[in-house]
């Protein structure tokens, strides 16, 4: 969550899901042109905007009370009453939510050089920027950054397609999309930003060899010592049972069967370490 341009300046709220609001207040700055004003006539659904989609901090609305509410006194500690007291507010009018348009990021002109210029619908400044858009006092400033930027006509024609001016699938003349630019910039309906941005490596002409690498051999990690299990079965009054059919499963699902000797005694080598099930089919209870 992000809040800019404090105090009697527009001021802006960017949601967990990028879009933006602007925060009318009492004697503070209007709405921007473009932006559309939103349902707040449910208290629940002001407090989910606030809480959910927002992600606003209770010191940001404290700090809303503090500066444009002081006849608002007494309000509790919690996050939960706040909210509540910022969405009463805002059913009564009092604070208004509008819905700004997303910023069009795809419109980015690069000049190779680590500046760009991105364009926006205008002619007001979305209140959102986070940089002044360039004022063009004359068309040598206008054509100076155009010929920076290398682009084709097809950019030029998605730049008036998303400010309105063209509509969907659209085309102009050779050249006439980039001239129509240059006017809309001068007459304030386009706005220009620039941006700085990290221009990409140089590639080099030179095919890439890979260099062999000595490679040095891993030791085998040790193998898994085997386990054995002694078992011996007797009575309760400890006499041995002999002769006794028995079933073992290792830890690596290995089975063996076999009888008891004459001790009621059985041992095997050689088992995946770890736990043994052992059954005696014979009787009735299982032992591990």
């Amino acid at each position: 969550m992000s809040v800019e341009k404090q105090g009697n300046a527009p001021r802006v709220i960017s949601s967990i899901l990028h879009q933006r609001y602007q925060l009318i207040l009492p004697n503070g700055a209007g709405p921007h042109e473009s932006a559309t004003r939103i349902d707040t006539s449910c208290v629940e659904s002001v407090e989910r905007l606030i809480r959910a989609e927002l992600s606003s901090s209770d010191s940001l609305w404290r700090g809303v009370l503090r500066e444009h509410f002081a006849d608002i006194t007494g309000v509790a500690a919690s996050g939960v009453e706040l909210y509540r007291t910022i969405a009463k507010l805002t059913v009564q009018g009092r604070i208004q939510f509008y819905k700004l348009p997303l910023l069009q990021k795809s419109m980015v002109a690069k000049d190779g050089n680590g500046k760009a210029l991105r364009f926006t619908k205008g002619p007001a400044p979305s209140p959102a920027e986070d940089v002044e858009p360039i004022n063009f006092i004359d068309d040598k400033m206008i054509d100076d950054a155009i010929a920076k930027v290398k682009v084709d006509d097809a950019f030029w024609n998605g730049v008036l397609e998303e400010s309105g001016t063209l509509p969907q699938g659209k085309h102009l003349s050779k050249g006439g999309s980039k001239d129509l630019v240059k006017k809309q910039l001068k007459s304030g309906e386009l706005r220009a930003y620039e941006i700085p941005y990290t221009p990409a490596a140089p590639r080099s002409d030179t095919p890439f060899e890979p260099q062999p690498v000595a490679v040095r051999p891993v030791p085998l990690a040790p193998p898994t010592p085997l386990g054995w299990i002694e078992i011996k079965l007797m009575y309760e009054d400890k006499e041995p049972i002999a002769n006794q059919n028995y079933w073992i499963k290792d830890s690596d699902g290995n089975e063996y069967t076999g009888t008891t000797d004459n001790d009621g005694m059985a041992r095997l080598e050689d088992l995946a370490d770890g736990y043994c099930d052992i059954k005696f089919p014979e009787l009735d209870e299982w032992h591990r």
